[in-house]
């Protein structure tokens, strides 16, 4: 018998190439993201609530809002509704003059007439103007200015939140073209008349807790991509796996917050000094499910990216992110490496550096989360999450007419407020500390959008 031996051949292995230099920073990023979006979301429940209202206004003085306003005049923008609406009513309870601006001109109209009738005050006024328009932003001021009447309170509280790609007639993004484009263009444009009211003129710009998790842009408009909610969706089952390590070092990772946590019933939690029942976790879970849809959104580029650098996967969601180097991966993916505040709080700064000797103030705000016909609309996940724990539009323009009614020399020009407070402008460890290049860069930007002078 002969021997013969027998090769056996091994079956074929899948070979995945990785070029980890492509990945790192991105990667980096995702974390970066991930810790901003859960240490927001956890330092949102416990403060952005009405629960974190309550427990807040124990501290505010009854006396800081018997200020009355007669002979002064004000612009709320955005005021039909909402913030806007509970902010030009209690302007007007005060006895100010009060502008409306709504883009809506029957909302507009009925919410006048509602204010009038609640306060009393036939001095309220409607101005029609969309905000997302440059040139109609510029007929308003030109109107407007024909009165010369000084404007000693205004107040750019008119956003919005629109989750597809929406292009204004003049062919800017929807978003930007409100919340930047727009609050730029009507300040620098008012600002004669604002002026004209020293010593005791203010701009006040209501800003969100949503720039605790990112860092300012200079790609204000952002890419069609960001936008596309199917291709999104597809791959934010790629990354699912990685949710479940990243809450897992929650409650490690919220002792860097001052938090101690000493049982899950029954025992108590202390954050800053205050004490709550943790009978409250579930709804905290319930929150941190919330940004779990956030922290997805911003992994799904990434994990893209890696999947073009694996041998033998070439799905479309991968093939869209293939890029040659670092900076051009960063880029494709949506990720901007510049650092700074949110826009509307950098262009606070900005205003105040810039008209230090007008005698002009400049403070912007984030009004906690709100139960707005806003939010409601645009953040519905938020709405059913938070029910019940989500403050009145009263409760969230408190400190817009808290910041109207203090002398000046109790205020900080530039500075960011919250219920009633001075507020730190990044979260520990968030990496959105400020560049003044790139808020210089997005000022010289916004300015020539607008085609406004310097």
């Amino acid at each position: 018998m002969t021997n013969q031996s027998i090769e056996i051949e091994e079956p074929p292995t899948l070979q995945i190439q990785l070029d980890i230099s492509i990945i790192i920073r991105p990667l980096t990023m995702f974390f970066l993201k991930t810790w901003r979006s859960t240490v927001f979301g956890v330092y949102g429940y416990l403060n952005f609530t009405k629960s974190g209202f309550i427990e807040h206004s124990k501290k505010f003085k009854p006396e800081d809002m018997l200020t009355r306003l007669n002979e002064k005049n004000c612009i709320v923008t955005g005021a039909n509704s909402g913030l806007g609406f509970a902010t030009a009513e209690g302007l007007a309870s005060r006895g100010a003059t009060v502008y409306m601006v709504c883009r809506n001109k029957e909302r507009g109209e009925a919410a006048l007439s509602k204010i009038q009738s609640t306060t009393g005050n036939q001095n309220v006024h409607l101005e029609v103007c969309d905000l997302s328009s440059v040139s109609e932003i510029k007929s308003f001021a030109s109107r407007f200015s024909s009165k010369d009447v000084p404007i000693h309170i205004l107040v750019n509280n008119a956003g919005l939140l629109e989750h597809k790609r929406v292009t204004t007639s003049e062919g800017f993004e929807l978003n930007f073209s409100v919340n930047v484009l727009g609050t730029y263009s009507i300040t620098e444009l008012m600002l004669p008349l604002v002026e004209k009211a020293a010593p005791d003129a203010r701009v006040i710009t209501v800003s969100s807790g949503g720039m605790y998790t990112a860092p300012l842009t200079t790609d204000l408009q952002y890419s069609d991509s960001n936008f596309n909610g199917v291709d999104q969706y597809a791959r934010n089952k790629r990354v699912q796996f990685v949710l479940a390590f990243v809450f897992s070092c929650v409650l490690e990772e919220l002792r860097v917050l001052g938090f101690m946590v000493t049982g899950l019933t029954g025992n108590t939690e202390t954050v800053g000094g205050t004490s709550k029942d943790l009978s409250e976790v579930g709804n905290l879970v319930k929150m941190l499910g919330f940004i779990t849809d956030h922290i997805v959104l911003e992994a799904a580029p990434l994990f893209g990216l890696i999947s073009t650098n694996l041998t033998g996967l070439h799905s479309e969601g991968a093939r869209a992110y293939r890029c040659q180097s670092i900076e051009e991966s960063l880029g494709e993916a949506g990720i901007q490496m510049e650092s700074a505040e949110n826009p509307i709080v950098a262009l606070t700064e900005k205003w105040a550096e810039m008209y230090k000797n007008k005698g002009i103030g400049f403070y912007s705000m984030h009004p906690g989360w709100a139960e707005t016909p806003g939010v409601a609309k645009s953040l519905p996940g938020l709405s059913e999450r938070l029910s019940g724990n989500l403050r009145t539009s009263e409760e969230g323009a408190d400190t817009i007419i808290w910041l109207a009614l203090q002398p000046k020399e109790k205020l900080v020009s530039g500075a960011f407020y919250f219920d009633r407070a001075e507020a730190p402008k990044h979260l520990m460890f968030s990496a959105t500390g400020g560049s003044h290049v790139v808020i210089d860069s997005v000022v010289d930007g916004l300015r020539s959008l607008s085609a406004l002078s310097s």
